[in-house]
């Protein structure tokens, strides 16, 4: 439908605007009539390209048809697609152009609504993927905004996650990332989570005293525009997902929000489901009794630091402790007693032990210690404290203490030495264990290796402290 017409004449003046383009454009017939609609009338939003025009009157060629905008009295810009007519005298010398103007303005803006709605779904579903193919949260967080940043600039990008303890689990932007508490008075993330749906402020000036707030929590020089959108998986809120500008020219818009708050929704879902990988992840590598290592993450992590220990050409020694007459705890007691002195037992282990140390399960009343880095004599004093800390602490049966003490066996694989398995490294350990056993319990013992690698003097010292 033809919307607007306007006739020129052969110099470019106005001949004739109708009613609609005269109300439009906030004119009136007797003020523009006359008027050159290349140099009177001329400005950035034109609806005509005036050059173009200019040179094919005189030249007596006009395009049949273009596109342009013009901005409105109201300050709206409008979309017209223009079809032209020359004009000419009965001679054949043009005598002006008439034009009339199909508003396109709410097609386009629907075209675009459109375009603009399949880049945000495609946008999407790369975050739906990048979440998708990732169980680690560091990894999944990382992806995550590098999609977001492919959609949207965002120079600071911020999630939290955890109940009851909140605490930041990803930033980029003003800080390195790191887990770290959730301040409690970061009143911006409560209203989020009180209200279980997203915040925008375009200007985070605009928050009042929330911004140098914020601001200042953040370690950033300025906010200046703020989206935060709840993680909410199922009933649950997970945490907050917050962008942040540090650009004064940059503002969020309400379609950025939209889209920020639609991303927050995959990534609620990929972040509880790398909860739960990780929480199955611990059930399978743990003992469900002791809590410590189970047989399989065991060797898992064993044979990883041998290897560690011959690539380092560093010692590394293992500990075979077994819980002395802990038959008899069972037939005496029952098993509910025997399961509480194999928790205890574990306990009293991982509290005397580093923590770069490995705790295990080897199968029934059988402990397995790796300990990284630490040579023959320095594993046999360990394993003489560690005796000793199970020997002082006996388990309290309805309030009366029930003695527990524990034979040990300990080997050694010194720096440089060839590769062994640790199933290899085990049974030679089980040896150890053998003789502490025979020696009469309660006892350290230990496999034999090559001489050049034993410091003598202090395994004899050792020895003697232990039989006294």
């Amino acid at each position: 439908m033809c919307l607007y017409a306007l006739e020129l004449d052969a110099q470019g003046g106005v001949v004739f605007c109708n009613a609609f383009l005269l109300h439009v454009a906030g004119w009136d017939l007797g003020s523009v009539r006359g008027k050159n609609w290349f140099d009177d009338l001329r400005s950035p939003d034109n609806p005509m390209p005036g050059e173009r025009f200019r040179l094919g009157l005189r030249r007596g060629f006009i395009p049949p048809h273009h596109e342009a905008t013009f901005l409105s009295h109201w300050g709206d810009r409008r979309r017209v697609r223009w079809h032209n007519t020359v004009l000419r005298d009965d001679e054949g010398r043009v005598t002006g152009i008439l034009s009339l103007g199909e508003d396109l303005t709410e097609q386009r803006r629907a075209e675009w609504e459109e375009r603009k709605a399949r880049i945000q779904a495609e946008a999407l579903n790369k975050v739906v993927r990048a979440v998708g193919a990732h169980q680690d949260m560091d990894e999944l967080l990382c992806r995550v905004d590098q999609q977001l940043n492919r959609f949207m600039e965002i120079p600071c990008l911020m999630v939290a996650l955890g109940h009851p303890e909140w605490r930041v689990v990803y930033r980029r932007g003003g800080q390195n990332r790191s887990p770290e508490p959730f301040p409690g008075e970061w009143a911006f993330f409560d209203r989020v989570l009180r209200e279980g749906k997203p915040l925008h402020l375009p200007d985070g000036r605009g928050g009042g005293a929330l911004g140098p707030h914020l601001e200042g929590l953040l370690k950033i020089p300025e906010v200046h525009s703020i989206m935060a959108a709840p993680l909410v998986f199922g009933d649950r809120t997970l945490g907050v997902m917050m962008a942040l500008s540090t650009d004064s020219d940059l503002v969020y818009s309400s379609d950025d929000m939209a889209f920020f708050a639609a991303a927050a929704s995959p990534v609620a879902l990929a972040l509880e489901n790398s909860r739960l990988f990780t929480e199955m992840g611990n059930l399978a590598m743990t003992d469900a009794l002791t809590g410590v290592a189970n047989r399989r993450s065991l060797f898992m992590l064993g044979e990883h630091e041998i290897s560690r220990a011959v690539r380092r050409r560093s010692h590394i020694s293992f500990f075979m402790l077994d819980l002395d007459h802990f038959k008899n705890v069972n037939d005496r007691h029952g098993h509910r007693v025997g399961d509480g002195v194999l928790h205890h037992v574990a306990q009293i282990c991982r509290r005397s032990l580093r923590e770069e140390d490995l705790l295990g399960r080897y199968g029934g009343e059988e402990f397995v210690v790796v300990l990284p880095d630490t040579g023959h004599y320095e594993a046999w004093s360990v394993a003489e404290r560690l005796r000793g800390a199970v020997e002082e602490a006996p388990f309290h049966l309805e309030g009366r203490p029930l003695p527990i003490t524990i034979s040990v066996g300990v080997s050694t694989l010194p720096g440089g030495s060839p590769r062994i398995s640790l199933e290899t490294l085990l049974d030679r350990t089980d040896q150890a264990l053998y003789e502490a056993k025979r020696a009469g319990r309660n006892a350290v013992a230990g496999a034999p290796i090559p001489d050049h690698f034993v410091d003598t003097a202090r395994l004899s010292s050792l020895r003697r402290r232990q039989s006294t």
